[in-house]
């Protein structure tokens, strides 16, 4: 079977949301130049979506074409194809709004990573981070470390509902409260320590009347 029918049915038996990295799938079947021109072939035929060089995502077909995948997704992918493979997540209003603390809808989803950032995909813009105390850090994680830097700015919510959605997400086991805090202790604002300091307390203070979170 020739590397483009083997490239082929890997699309075809993929889920839609699966991602394709030409390394990754060079590993698989081999001859880099085969599958590249085999899945830019696929891209080109509407079967995949190119987000970036070496990376394409299988979206759903319908009549107006393939979807594309959302921008903070396409951010990850990419950050991980440059091995941050933790400590990424969304920054400013995207982190506000990933978090349920915010309506506002960034025209560009900002996405923070522990290093130098990788060239970003369409609609998406990095911001550098120190690695120091990000590492082990999950999307939620970092988006919470992200609000509590900026707080009160780029915010809609106010403080109570953002200790509520922080509680409801720990109880989900969406956060690490632990790692949060760990890692804005590490940070080299004092008012980001401070702020960590007063959620933890707060969210470990019994007599708090918890308000419904910010919707």
């Amino acid at each position: 079977m020739s590397v483009a029918s083997m490239v082929r049915d890997e699309i075809e038996r993929a889920d839609t949301g699966t991602w394709f990295v030409v390394r990754d799938v060079v590993d698989q079947i081999g001859s880099r130049r085969a599958v590249e021109l085999a899945l830019t072939k696929a891209a080109r035929e509407g079967r995949l979506v190119s987000v970036r060089r070496g990376l394409y995502w299988k979206g759903a077909r319908t009549r107006f074409g393939t979807t594309r995948p959302d921008t903070l997704d396409a951010a990850l992918a990419v950050a991980r194809v440059n091995d941050f493979q933790t400590g990424v997540g969304p920054t400013g209003w995207s982190a506000s709004h990933t978090l349920g603390l915010s309506t506002q809808i960034p025209a560009m989803t900002h996405v923070a990573v522990p290093g130098r950032p990788p060239a970003p995909p369409a609609g998406v813009q990095f911001h550098s981070r120190s690695p120091r105390g990000r590492l082990g850090l999950g999307v939620l994680d970092v988006a919470l470390l992200e609000v509590l830097s900026q707080f009160p700015d780029q915010i809609e919510a106010s403080w109570d509902e953002l200790v509520a959605k922080v509680q409801a997400l720990i109880a989900d086991g969406q956060i690490d409260i632990a790692k949060v805090k760990a890692a804005a202790l590490k940070q080299h604002s004092v008012a980001t320590r401070a702020t960590a300091e007063r959620l933890v307390t707060d969210l470990a203070r019994p007599d708090r009347i918890r308000t419904r979170a910010f919707v």
